[in-house]
């Protein structure tokens, strides 16, 4: 059986969004993805359209695999602009590729996108996966565990939440959401007074104040290039439905010292996208940074906060330690993802370089 591996061409995109939403089980996703997010997210980029690859039967012409990498550029520890790629839409159709034999089609598909990264300039590529041993085959560096987490606001709105997500409901169950609910929204409530009060201000996208943005970067890692024209792709026209809001703070001199991104969903739930700070703020006014966003979130009407937490880079662990000590509670997922790295042109990056945040994912659940 000979198996073709190219790259998508337009009039084949409903072919393959039929194949990303059924190909799991013959069942259509919770999440079933529509052409108007699929556009958005690989064909109409804000650096460049995506590279998109098939690889597919030669005689039946039938998809049997996809793997795409989204060209997306990020500031170097040196200041300089390096273009990244992000791999998305890893999937292959287990039916389809016994016919082949021991072939590992993952890695074959992963070599084409390496070589166009590389006809890209590309630095490294990056991602998220929740199987990290078929990566590996790869040469990919994968990390620990991505962490979600949940700070409670509202903890009887969160255990309604909740109990109608969970089958089957039993008296245990009910038990331990309301016992959660309970314990984190006391724990949170406690580190709610912890650090100085800020004034900030919410504003909108063409408010910020770009140059300070990339001042409040972090140092001494790679990390997504935050230009107006990136956010108006990733948050500005995200089709993903959930709304986006900038919080500014300021301190007693009126200078502005931190922005927080984040998002709402139709739940009430608000995300935490990023925190950027200035790098001569302490400890404890991060924490009050942090502790006036929540009450911003709960006069809002939030009902919980959730936010990501990553290991593998120093500034990650300790943002993810500063969430902790707000009250955040970071569980261990049924399907944990884990961050992955891999060199193409610059054989001096670690995946310990990379800061990484919310901004980084699609950001649509």
């Amino acid at each position: 059986m000979a198996l073709t591996i190219k790259y998508l061409e337009k009039n084949s995109v409903d072919k393959v969004l039929h194949f990303f939403n059924t190909e799991k089980g013959d069942i259509l996703r919770f999440n079933n993805r529509k052409k108007q997010e699929f556009d958005w997210l690989f064909l109409d980029g804000y650096y460049k359209s995506a590279l998109y690859s098939i690889a597919t039967d030669s005689e039946t012409d039938e998809i049997v695999g996809t793997y795409a990498g989204i060209l997306i550029p990020m500031i170097s520890p040196a200041g300089e602009k390096v273009v990244t790629m992000k791999g998305e839409d890893t999937l292959i159709s287990f039916d389809r590729m016994i016919k082949y034999g021991k072939r590992d089609i993952l890695v074959d598909m992963y070599r084409f996108l390496e070589e166009g990264a590389a006809t890209e300039n590309v630095s490294f590529l990056w991602g998220f996966s929740p199987v990290p041993k078929a990566f590996r085959r790869c040469g990919c560096t994968t990390s620990g565990e991505v962490k979600s987490s949940f700070l409670v606001i509202r903890p009887f709105r969160f255990y309604s939440q909740r109990l109608g997500e969970v089958a089957p409901v039993t008296v245990k169950r009910k038990i331990v959401i309301i016992s959660f609910a309970l314990s984190n929204w006391l724990f949170q409530s406690f580190s709610h007074m912890g650090g100085p009060r800020f004034t900030f201000h919410n504003i909108k996208l063409d408010d910020l104040n770009f140059s300070k943005i990339r001042e409040f970067l972090p140092s001494n890692a790679f990390s997504i290039w935050l230009d107006r024209e990136y956010l108006e792709w990733r948050i500005g026209r995200n089709p993903s439905g959930l709304k986006y809001g900038f919080l500014e703070f300021i301190d007693d001199h009126g200078e502005i010292i931190s922005y927080l991104i984040y998002s709402e969903n139709a739940d009430r739930t608000f995300f935490i996208e990023q925190p950027l700070f200035d790098k001569k703020l302490k400890s404890v006014e991060r924490i009050g940074v942090i502790n006036s966003a929540k009450r911003f979130f709960s006069l809002q009407g939030a009902v919980m906060i959730r936010a990501l937490g990553f290991s593998h880079n120093r500034i990650n662990a300790e943002e993810m330690n500063l969430l902790k000590r707000t009250g955040f509670h970071f569980f261990t997922s049924r399907e944990p993802s884990y961050f992955l790295f891999n060199n193409v042109t610059d054989p001096g990056v670690r995946i310990e370089d990379i800061y990484v945040s919310r901004l980084n994912t699609q950001g649509v659940v």
